[in-house]
């Protein structure tokens, strides 16, 4: 559910785990990188899961991603674990 969700870094913060869809990564940063139409008007949105220096990213969605390394720069993750 999307109102479960947390609104802030320092509400995301408080946890040691987040559980979370590729989907949801990928259009948190559509919207924060490219934008989305609201009544006819651009409008940028900042994506909390991508403010975040996180210490590990664990991808259970793989077959998803043709090209890894590509996606490991594009969300600038700084470790990887195959």
């Amino acid at each position: 559910n999307r109102n479960d969700r947390p609104t802030s870094i320092e509400e995301l913060k408080k946890y040691n785990v987040i559980l979370t869809t590729y989907s949801v990564i990928e259009n948190g940063f559509r919207r924060q990188q490219y934008g989305f139409r609201r009544k006819g008007e651009k409008v940028h949105e900042p994506s909390i899961l991508h403010q975040v220096q996180w210490q590990r990213i664990v991808l259970d969605e793989g077959m998803k991603f043709l090209n890894v390394f590509f996606w490991i720069k594009k969300f600038e993750l700084h470790q990887f674990f195959f």
